[in-house]
């Protein structure tokens, strides 16, 4: 569902623009998964895993279905650009 992806790359947006790395984000994507009944597969935008929820060695799906971009969720909060400040998170769900 389209509100399901919502909800879920607000959920990544928000923990990615709190914290400085994908450290801990597997805690995360695990209850996102288990709310919205999904398997949640969050890689990095060359394709290297960073969280799942499928057991490992499950194949990764064909095409990302959104883009985590934190860097511009917290700069339009922000209102002024603090790019220099910030960690580079281009990653992929």
């Amino acid at each position: 569902m389209l509100s399901d992806d919502s909800a879920i790359l607000r959920k990544l947006s928000g923990f990615a623009a709190t914290h400085a790395d994908w450290a801990g984000v597997q805690t995360t994507v695990c209850t996102l998964s288990c709310a919205m009944d999904r398997r949640i597969a969050l890689t990095s935008a060359n394709g290297r895993p960073i969280a799942d929820s499928a057991a490992p060695g499950t194949a990764l799906p064909v095409r990302a279905s959104a883009a985590v971009d934190p860097l511009s969720t917290l700069l339009r909060r922000l209102g002024r650009c603090a790019e220099a400040r910030l960690p580079s998170k281009s990653d992929r769900l």
